[in-house]
């Protein structure tokens, strides 16, 4: 177990390693040992592809999952959407075929596989888990609809209401914890799950979902001022539209 913590946190180290040294490439910095090609040769461990910007796909990776049909389900679902994203108007047309092929693949998987999905889930939570998979199995179909009638809007929709189910549904799949914190940490408070955290705001209510399986210890701590009341009344320090929002500070 803290093995795996360690292999995570060098992973880490390395990627931001990376990230530096490129920055540091691009300034034109060439002194001492560091040149271009240490930087293209760490930059491997910087994971390949687009990046993941849909928040339900984030919170769905994050999971320390290992089911394969649900996982195959889940790799449909998100081919579709990011196909008709990546779409201009000029092929939008072509990628339609992309699109029903995914979610054709996806609605067999998930019936082929639904009741091995749903025998995987602890007992507590498995009539909760039986009726996620009734909602997915709904808003598959009602995605195929939407493909078959390339309409685009609704498409985006439906997969966006399809990925809340599936979320949820990987989460009751998840039967413990996947690692100890380490024993130094271990006195602090700790998220081993996810909490929801409702943010109410001058301008309206901000729902926030605490991954504690990435970071159980720093969600751990802000779960705890919430419920200590650290946050009430407390002013947003730094407001910068379509950037950050932050707050935080007591003093």
């Amino acid at each position: 177990m803290q093995s795996s913590w360690n292999r995570a946190l060098s992973k880490m180290t390395q990627r931001l390693l990376a990230i530096i040294l490129v920055i540091v490439a691009s300034l034109g910095f060439s002194g001492g040992t560091w040149n271009t090609s240490n930087a293209l040769t760490l930059i491997a461990y910087l994971p390949p592809g687009d990046a993941v910007t849909n928040p339900n796909a984030l919170l769905r990776q994050a999971l320390p999952l290992d089911n394969q049909a649900m996982l195959e389900v889940q790799e449909y679902v998100d081919n579709a959407s990011m196909t008709l994203a990546a779409s201009t108007p000029k092929s939008l047309k072509k990628s339609w075929g992309e699109v029903k092929r995914n979610t054709d693949k996806a609605i067999s998987a998930f019936s082929q596989h639904r009741m091995d999905i749903l025998s995987e889930v602890p007992a507590d939570h498995r009539e909760r888990a039986t009726d996620l998979a009734d909602t997915i199995s709904q808003d598959l179909v009602a995605l195929k609809d939407a493909a078959d009638r390339q309409d685009a809007e609704a498409f985006t929709d439906l997969s966006v209401r399809a990925a809340v189910a599936m979320n949820q549904l990987e989460g009751a799949l998840v039967s413990k914890f996947p690692f100890q914190v380490p024993l130094a940490y271990q006195s602090l408070p700790q998220l081993n799950g996810r909490a929801t955290v409702v943010l109410e705001t001058t301008q309206g209510p901000m729902t926030v979902v605490v991954d504690g399986y990435s970071a159980p210890v720093t969600a751990g701590n802000f779960v705890d001022l919430v419920q200590r009341g650290f946050y009430s009344d407390l002013p947003f320090t730094r407001a910068e539209e379509s950037y950050v929002l932050q707050t935080g500070d007591g003093v």
